[in-house]
């Protein structure tokens, strides 16, 4: 539970934008037994109550040194009904004694890769551009690039217009950027992929 209060304190900190984090509340027993019933009840109670297209899960030190088995947690969830039909779910491995935060950054990225790219028969001609462990103004920079250039390209994880949206004093849960599941599912098709460092 400290690992995911200070997550969400440093983005919102960072990014002065209220950030959502929910946490599968590890305790004694979790430690003992496993995290996967906490998994599954979170996961229940984030669609049940926020409703969103996604959820990433990062674990922590604990559920990675006790070597929680996330891809079998997040299956038998779905088969159970705690993931609605039509909803996703991803993890990546995340624990803080390995590499920095910029890894944990890569892990989730290639965590978007691994479940949603999806190849079919019919090429995008698109490219795929993966910005890095940048600013959302960075991001929407190399984004008028590639459309300056005519480039049709697909930009993920793309930060911009989510953690650095106008300030009109209405809360938005979900705000209108970023780059869609369709398009994360689209890479697949894409002719090349372009990882900037």
């Amino acid at each position: 539970q400290g690992c995911c209060s200070f997550h969400k304190s440093h983005l919102t900190r960072h990014y002065r934008e209220p950030i959502m984090a929910a946490t599968s509340a590890f305790t004694e027993g979790s430690s003992v037994f496993g995290g996967g019933a906490n998994l599954k009840q979170a996961l229940t109670t984030i669609f049940t109550v926020y409703n969103p297209d996604m959820v990433a899960v990062s674990t922590t030190c604990l559920s990675e040194t006790i070597g929680d088995d996330l891809p079998t947690f997040i299956r038998q969830a779905r088969e159970s009904g705690a993931v609605p039909e039509g909803k996703y779910v991803i993890h990546a491995n995340t624990p803080s004694y390995v590499g920095s935060h910029v890894t944990g950054w890569s892990n989730m990225t290639k965590a978007m890769v691994t479940y949603l790219s999806a190849k079919t028969d019919t090429p995008n001609n698109k490219l795929n551009i993966i910005p890095g462990y940048v600013e959302p103004s960075d991001v929407r920079a190399v984004k008028q690039l590639v459309t300056q250039m005519g480039i049709d390209a697909i930009v993920f994880p793309d930060t911009s217009d989510v953690v650095d949206t106008p300030k009109t004093g209405d809360f938005q849960m979900y705000p209108k950027g970023g780059t869609l599941i369709p398009d994360l599912i689209d890479t697949g098709n894409s002719t090349a992929t372009l990882a900037l460092g």
